[in-house]
């Protein structure tokens, strides 16, 4: 069982007036001791020392 689960994630933003994707139907299982970050649509998982 994970420590933190995401699903169907969804985000968008305005661009001009237009709806502009990000994310799109993400799906997250993040264990204990892992840490992530989301940047401008760029997902970056890393796992602590254990």
């Amino acid at each position: 069982m994970s420590y933190i689960s995401v699903r169907n994630a969804h985000k968008e933003f305005l661009k001009d007036g237009e709806p502009l994707t990000i994310l799109e139907d993400i799906n997250l299982d993040i264990e204990k001791g892992e840490f992530i970050c989301l940047f401008w649509g760029l997902l970056v998982l890393v796992k602590a020392p254990s």
